[in-house]
């Protein structure tokens, strides 16, 4: 059974008349007829009664009739959708996002993007860098913003470079070191740390500097959320060293630079050699021709 045979047979009958249903479609009533009289002997049953010129369903054509309508309708939906994605009036990115990064960053990669493709919906995943890179290996995600220099598997990527980030000192605007013009990592020995958890780069950093430094942070606090990091610094309750992007906007937050200062660099990144919709093939696009 094929679909061009389900669209005849739903043409005869909706025309009740095979000559109407060949006009209509285009055909010479012969190859209509023919159609018609393959599906029936392909499904061994009478789906058509022919008396004189008209045409009516039998029983086993009516319960055909209701199916071929579900059938051939989910068909037509199916390339409606198609060309609308190959038109990109619509479409769906999964993105990964570190909190730090994310919410500094995703509103100007997508500045003009959305204006040109206003139908494509993103589906954002706030994880840190490193388990972005595992979601976009496992192809759980399309893109992701990505630390090059932390992947575990950097031939499995394709990178767009993006920009460079500083880490500064966060502190409560009481905190005493908060004065400071700059710090060292030496000089946060005897402070308490709040850290976010395992599969966030910072993270990472913290305990590789602090291990260079010959201390161990006195850790008392690790969340998976950014904001509670935040709000747990304001309250002074210990410090963190987190990308000044992410909070310079913060106006409870001293934000101390580090001297010698430690930064790194950002991409976005895609799996190579994985598929890619046409609406992340446009972002990745976009990323191209607008990143400096």
């Amino acid at each position: 059974m094929e679909i061009r045979q389900l669209l005849y047979f739903l043409e005869v009958a909706k025309e009740r008349s095979f000559t109407k249903a060949a006009t209509r479609l285009h055909l010479t009533q012969p190859t209509l007829s023919k159609s018609i009289a393959r599906l029936e002997e392909e499904l061994g049953l009478p789906l058509l009664q022919r008396k004189e010129h008209k045409v009516s369903l039998t029983a086993e054509g009516e319960v055909l009739l209701r199916h071929a309508e579900r059938i051939v309708g989910c068909v037509e939906d199916a390339l409606r959708e198609i060309a609308e994605l190959k038109g990109l009036t619509r479409g769906e990115i999964r993105i990964g996002l570190p909190p730090m990064v994310g919410t500094s960053l995703f509103p100007d990669l997508l500045a003009g993007f959305l204006s040109r493709y206003p139908g494509i919906r993103f589906s954002a995943f706030e994880e840190g860098a490193l388990s972005v890179e595992q979601k976009l290996i496992q192809q759980e995600i399309d893109l992701g913003i990505v630390i090059p220099d932390a992947l575990q598997e950097p031939e499995k990527m394709e990178l767009i470079p993006l920009t460079r980030a500083d880490f500064a000192v966060c502190l409560s605007n009481e905190h005493p070191l908060a004065r400071q013009s700059n710090l060292t990592v030496p000089d946060l020995r005897e402070e308490s740390f709040i850290l976010l958890k395992e599969g966030f780069f910072q993270r990472r950093y913290i305990l590789e500097e602090c291990r260079k430094a010959n201390f161990q942070p006195n850790v008392i606090y690790t969340s998976n959320q950014l904001e509670i990091v935040k709000q747990l610094i304001t309250r002074n309750l210990g410090i963190s060293l987190l990308l000044r992007m992410a909070v310079e906007r913060e106006p409870l937050i001293r934000c101390v630079p580090l001297k010698p200062a430690l930064t790194i660099e950002l991409a976005v990144a895609y799996r190579k050699g994985s598929y890619l919709s046409k609406a992340s093939q446009a972002l990745v696009q976009h990323l191209k021709q607008t990143l400096p």
